[in-house]
């Protein structure tokens, strides 16, 4: 249905007209722009313009989602009321030909329309105008001119959004921790519509965390290897960004590095022999003369290795704690095959890696059949850090994190344990989201806790027992088994180095 109008564009005596508008497909909703993630963010309207001169344009018309309801037959006039004059006026204001954002839209008590454009956008410091300018528009233009007609296009849209909902879903997997045959089984058993998040902690104890970091990496975006991966940090990676960090900066060599592997093993030597030591007097008998010996020998070694830490402090830069920390995660946490496996690529290949990870998420959100789900490693976030209830639908990078709250702060979220944040676990489900997580194994099983609203699905893989591929959409598990070999892609891995 056509409205005539008489809203002037231009000045002086050659005004050119708008003398009639209509929507494009009034009757259909809008069309809904997502994120990278699947969320809604944005409602898009076309409008179709008339000129006095007799020439036709369409306009594209940007609003935060459902800020406009959907339209319907009553309100049809008084949409393309608004649509046909504000829409002109916005687009001398705003100085551009191509779109239209009018930012969060409102009606005020005497039914006329208001918008808001100067809001700050969530985890940003820029308002939703510049936001929508600089970063969201941009990225879809591309893909907007590509398309046909709009009347085409709604179907186009329609069919696609059945099309992912019929065959595409929704996989989530933590902690495969090197176990590359794990990792390779999960991936061939999704096809190229589904989407796997991974929960952090791909890496340690198995000897090929590398090699699926690389696979991942691969698997980045529409245009990579399908299927599509999002990956997430987990304590490991954390530990993992601390290694590349340090010895970048001190320009550690890899006799320094067994030095420090070196101590932490004395370290634990003698804690157990201490142990040992103690057991015996304890029960007033007499120590093992090798036990004595043996820790002798320990305590000088440890003495010599001591001397060349601390010129490695004094030469290098290196703290005590640094030199603490790399030693639990090189031996505790068995990450000496991700350190030699990262040594082994070449300095291109390690920037790509470590910008990968700093630009990894640590907290993410999406919205799956309806229901509100929270991805994270290991805790969500103090829902008190993150704003109003409109604000909770959130994508949080590490170096956001990290630059936000510190280090050692991100440190402690990514170590953080289900007993210590339940709290955090119930105050995210009062708003309807169900958290997933990995983080603390149980041994072949997930833990779903309803009461406090979160499903652990680490399933012990780096402690070969499985590895738990679980289905948002049919909150269903499948278990693989703990496998580290995978010679089917042997050669692809060793190609990648």
């Amino acid at each position: 249905m056509w409205y005539n109008g008489s809203v002037a564009i231009g000045d002086g005596n050659m005004k050119k007209k708008v003398i009639r508008w209509k929507i494009v497909n009034p009757n259909q909703k809008p069309r809904i722009i997502e994120n990278l993630y699947k969320q809604p963010i944005y409602d898009m309207y076309e409008i179709e313009l008339e000129y006095n001169t007799g020439e036709k344009e369409v306009t594209k018309v940007f609003c935060e989602h459902d800020t406009i309801e959907d339209l319907n037959e009553a309100d049809i006039r008084l949409k393309n009321e608004f649509f046909g004059g504000r829409v002109k006026r916005l687009k001398e204001e705003q100085g551009r030909n191509d779109y239209i954002f009018l930012g969060r839209v409102m009606i005020d008590d005497d039914g006329r329309f208001a918008f808001d454009r100067e809001y700050i956008m969530p985890n940003t410091q820029v308002s939703a105008q510049r936001y929508f300018d600089e970063k969201a528009y941009p990225a879809l233009k591309q893909v907007l001119e590509q398309e046909r007609s709009s009347s085409n296009n709604q179907q186009q849209v329609q069919n696609s959004q059945a099309n992912n909902a019929t065959v595409g879903k929704h996989y989530a997997i933590s902690d495969v921790h090197g176990m590359l045959g794990s990792y390779m089984e999960a991936i061939r058993k999704l096809n190229d519509k589904d989407k796997l998040i991974i929960l952090g902690d791909a890496i340690d104890r198995g000897k090929y965390g590398i090699d699926i970091l690389q696979d991942i990496m691969q698997r980045q975006g529409e245009h990579g290897k399908k299927p599509q991966v999002t990956y997430m940090l987990g304590n490991h990676d954390f530990a993992f960004i601390e290694f590349i960090e340090v010895m970048k900066r001190c320009n550690l060599t890899i006799d320094e590095l067994n030095y420090i592997v070196e101590a932490r093993d004395l370290k634990i030597a003698l804690g157990s022999i201490g142990i040992d030591i103690k057991m015996y007097e304890g029960r007033n008998e007499k120590v093992p003369s090798n036990l004595l010996a043996r820790r002798s020998k320990y305590q000088i070694e440890q003495e010599d290795i001591t001397r060349k830490l601390k010129d490695m402090q004094d030469k290098k830069g290196i703290s005590e704690k640094e030199i603490e920390n790399l030693g639990i995660w090189l031996v505790n946490n068995k990450g000496f095959n991700t350190a030699n496996g990262f040594l082994q690529l070449d300095e291109g290949k390690q920037k790509e890696l470590y910008n990968f990870l700093i630009n990894s998420l640590v907290v993410s959100t999406e919205r799956v059949k309806g229901q509100k789900f929270l991805f994270t490693h290991a805790a969500p976030p103090n829902i008190l850090d993150c704003g109003n209830e409109e604000d909770l639908m959130i994508n949080v990078t590490f170096e956001q994190m990290r630059k936000k709250y510190g280090f050692e702060q991100t440190r402690r979220f990514l170590e953080d344990r289900k007993g210590t944040a339940k709290n955090k676990f119930k105050d995210w489900k009062k708003f309807g989201f169900i958290t997933v997580c990995g983080h603390e194994p149980k041994a072949g099983e997930i833990v779903e806790d309803a009461n406090n609203g979160f499903i652990c699905i680490d399933a012990g893989c780096g402690s070969n027992h499985k590895l738990a591929l679980y289905c948002l959409e049919d909150r269903k598990t499948e278990m693989i088994e703990a496998k580290e070999e995978d010679k089917r892609t042997t050669q692809d891995f060793d190609d990648l180095r």
